[in-house]
């Protein structure tokens, strides 16, 4: 399989990937084609293959190994990475795991930004019950993993572009800190043991600090 435009300038994943797991990026990195991330620093496939060399940090069960680069595809691009097409090309247990970190639809009729703040709070709150008491424990490490990555992006933001990054949320950076303690709470509980949760403590840490300098400009 020729490797995809957007994973060009990732050198030699293709070696150490098992064949599987290759497919599954090569699979995401076709279905995101053209999504850039909220800063606009590259295509969204980036983010998912940070996602998979931290999934491999927690683990080597290969079915969460197949199933963190195709974790966004049910929330993003249903059309062409749903958990039907993910259960025919890898099977049912890499589509369950994705179903466990699977935020439910928006709600079409939250308009103003008060009803989207409301919408995102409880769409949050159903997926991180769902991650303690229901989901597979792997999706914990496919969670923990996709924050990481999501949190190093927001640190980042947050330091250089400040207001013109969090204009394009409805969750103020408060917000997404107790979305990211909540998803390290029931981490905690699913998967207490795991590596992974240290570098998602620390990273929590330094998010907070990036607020506060933040708020203090």
């Amino acid at each position: 399989m020729p490797k995809h435009e957007d994973l060009k300038n990732l050198p030699n994943i293709e070696r150490r990937l098992h064949p599987e797991v290759w497919r599954a990026l090569q699979m995401a990195a076709t279905a995101h084609e053209g999504i850039q991330r909220k800063d606009g620093r590259g295509p969204y496939v980036v983010h998912l293959y940070e996602t998979l060399t931290l999934v491999e940090m927690g683990t080597s069960d290969l079915a969460t190994r197949i199933a963190a680069p195709l974790h966004d595809g049910q929330e993003d691009v249903p059309d062409k990475l749903g958990l039907t097409i993910v259960a025919k090309e890898f099977g049912d247990e890499a589509a369950m795991l994705v179903a466990g970190v699977t935020k439910r639809p928006k709600d079409p009729n939250a308009i103003t930004p008060d009803e989207k703040r409301a919408d995102w709070f409880a769409r949050n709150q159903d997926y991180a019950q769902r991650l303690e008491f229901r989901a597979d424990e792997r999706s914990s490490i496919i969670a923990v993993a996709d924050k990481i990555s999501n949190l190093r992006d927001m640190i980042r933001n947050t330091y250089t572009k400040g207001d013109s990054f969090w204009s394009k949320f409805n969750a103020t950076p408060e917000d997404q800190l107790w979305w990211y303690k909540l998803v390290y709470d029931v981490a905690q509980k699913r998967i207490p043991d795991n590596p992974l949760n240290t570098i998602f403590a620390a990273s929590i840490v330094e998010f907070e600090f990036a607020i506060k300098l933040y708020r203090s400009k």
